[in-house]
């Protein structure tokens, strides 16, 4: 009732408008010392040139300044977090940089950040970590243990607290019994170790120890926080540093209750894999492919397709079922036109966008535009390359027998109606549209603003280009 009273608000709202050792040790958690805190068209005339030389398909860095909360659900989505876990702290590692989030688990299993993004330091040489002294930080899913620091910890702490003094050290020497545990020095009668990281220093003033190696295998590697940096531009020998600011706020947030765990991860590792067909995850989501008739704005089936199938990656495949199993509570479910688009059909449709003289479909599918603007404010490159990459797709609603939804426009039809908030909806179509929108983007999409029917997922995330027959 709850989610169907936020939705009827949408419409009514939408109705009346419509229109982002102490030795070499010691040394390495001093580096971690200080408390910084830097988190503080016009549409083209018909006499424009057209540009036939488009530019290469390649890789791209991950841009993690872009990333927007959709995406981010998306790259969660399929991670192994604990069920019981609804609190999570989110590292990702990019090219260029890392961000921190920290999220909590919401009734649908979506994810939504609660806190950040966080500017964050990681080990100097990565994630991966394997060895004791490598300079990485580990890569995966791990439990948090206690955390500790001077005097009281941060207002409104739930969260285990020891406090440190003097003498409080944990063992980094791998050939002591006690390696990758907290020791207070003067406590054990015959100390075994050489190495060690003294607690009661300024970068661990706030710090959560992140479990890591809990069976204290040898050499494998130990002391591994998450504390104070030195410095936002520094990174650490392994362990996960923000400004102090921003883990006291961190310490306050971790509940208990919540099982919270921490998750670091490369953007570029998640989600890859091998296309797949979508039928071998869900035979109810109906699949009406137009390229792959001639009931499309070129008005001929395309290279690449010779079956009414939908094949895309992994991840994408299960944010549809995820969505299309809300849906279906409310009465509907998917009908999908396009997700994996071939390269060779890719190519197909950008020659057609390019030949000005070519105007097939225009009356039906852009009556009252010209094909510049149609390539330059929908049918761009940079959008549609992300097809070639199985991380878009074009969508509308069912009935549970297989009849359209009234969306107050038709796929792929760029005109007054294409658009996801216009003037001329009717209250039932609005509703459509939304009912749509919202559980596409609790499933993890990102929508577009300018078509109602499109959306992305991990848009920003490079996956590589595919060249697959859909068979």
């Amino acid at each position: 009732m709850k989610k169907f009273a936020l939705i009827l608000l949408s419409v009514l709202l939408l109705v009346s408008s419509c229109t982002n050792n102490k030795s070499a040790e010691d040394e390495s958690a001093a580096e971690n010392t200080a408390a910084v805190n830097t988190d503080a068209t016009e549409k083209a005339e018909e006499a424009t040139p057209v540009p036939t030389d488009e530019p290469e398909i390649a890789p791209e860095v991950f841009d993690i300044g872009s990333i927007s909360k959709y995406s981010l659900n998306g790259l969660l989505i399929n991670q192994d977090i604990p069920d019981e876990s609804t609190q999570l702290i989110f590292v990702g590692v990019g090219q260029r940089d890392e961000k921190m989030y920290l999220m909590e688990k919401q009734e649908n299993g979506m994810w939504q950040i609660v806190y950040g993004p966080f500017d964050v330091q990681i080990g100097k040489n990565g994630l991966g970590k394997e060895a004791e002294g490598d300079g990485k930080s580990p890569e995966g899913i791990y439990e948090l243990g206690y955390a500790f620091g001077k005097d009281t910890p941060p207002v409104g702490t739930m969260w285990p607290w020891r406090a440190t003094e003097d003498g409080d050290i944990w063992v980094e020497d791998p050939n002591s019994v006690y390696y990758n545990t907290y020791v207070k020095e003067g406590s054990i009668e015959d100390p075994d170790w050489k190495q060690y990281s003294n607690l009661n220093i300024a970068a661990f003033a706030r710090a959560v120890e992140i479990r890591y190696n809990p069976e204290r295998v040898s050499g494998a590697g130990s002391a591994i926080f998450l504390h104070i940096w030195t410095s936002p531009k520094k990174g650490t020998n392994g362990c996960t540093a923000i400004s102090r600011e921003n883990i006291e706020t961190l310490i306050a947030w971790l509940d208990p209750a919540k099982n919270p765990v921490i998750a670091q991860l490369p953007y570029e590792s998640i989600g890859n894999g091998s296309l797949v067909y979508l039928s071998d995850y869900n035979y109810d989501i109906k699949a009406d492919i137009k390229f792959a008739t001639d009931d499309n704005i070129l008005g001929e089936a395309l290279e690449g397709y010779e079956a009414n199938q939908i094949i895309t990656q992994p991840d994408v495949a299960k944010a549809l079922v995820t969505a299309n199993d809300m849906l279906s509570q409310h009465g509907v479910k998917l009908i999908v036109y396009e997700a994996y688009r071939p390269l060779a059909a890719f190519e197909q449709i950008r020659d057609w966008l390019n030949n000005v003289e070519d105007t097939t479909g225009k009356e039906e599918y852009y009556k009252d535009i010209d094909k510049i603007a149609l390539k330059q404010d929908y049918l761009t490159y940079d959008s549609d390359r992300l097809y070639i990459r199985a991380q878009a797709v074009n969508v509308s609603l069912v009935d549970i027998s297989g009849n359209p939804i009234d969306m107050g426009g038709s796929y792929m039809v760029f005109d007054d109606y294409s658009s996801y908030m216009c003037d001329g909806l009717s209250a039932e179509q609005i509703y459509n549209r939304e009912l749509l929108r919202d559980f596409m983007i609790q499933a993890g999409f990102s929508p577009i603003e300018n078509q109602w029917w499109k959306f992305e997922y991990n848009p920003y995330v490079y996956q590589g280009s595919y060249d697959e027959i859909i068979r």
